[in-house]
């Protein structure tokens, strides 16, 4: 299972976007779900998952995340990646630091957007057991 939580990077804000509070002020939240659980040796996962974790770890950098303007949060259930409104990414779990280009950062928000309003009947009933039935 992974969550994205995205503000448009170039969005502007009336308060800074934490990794605390982007969860319930972002414009865009997706939660995917895998219909199989992943094994040890098979790791089920979305092509948005795929992708969108290589551009972030794609160019590695020095630059430090900027706390109060985080527009993006991808949250597996052992990882995250945060990225800032200039594009710059921390992996959590290593503190590995990472630079979107504006090029980058406008393909991941087209990616996201178009997922908006995207129901997975299968992965609805997986997570919601009777959702069938409503």
């Amino acid at each position: 299972m992974a969550k994205i939580f995205y503000y448009d990077f170039d969005g502007s804000s009336l308060f800074a976007l934490t990794e605390e509070n982007i969860e319930e002020n972002s414009e865009f939240k997706i939660q995917l779900v895998n219909t199989v659980p992943p094994s040890s040796n098979s790791r089920v996962e979305h092509p948005i998952l795929k992708t969108l974790t290589k551009l972030l770890k794609q160019d590695p950098s020095k630059g430090a995340l900027d706390k109060a303007a985080i527009r993006l949060k991808l949250q597996f259930l052992d990882e995250v990646f945060l990225v800032d409104a200039k594009g710059r990414v921390l992996r959590r779990k290593t503190g590995e630091r990472f630079k979107l280009s504006v090029h980058q950062r406008n393909e991941i928000g087209h990616r996201i957007e178009n997922l908006s309003g995207v129901v997975d009947v299968l992965s609805l009933q997986f997570v919601e057991p009777n959702a069938s039935s409503k």
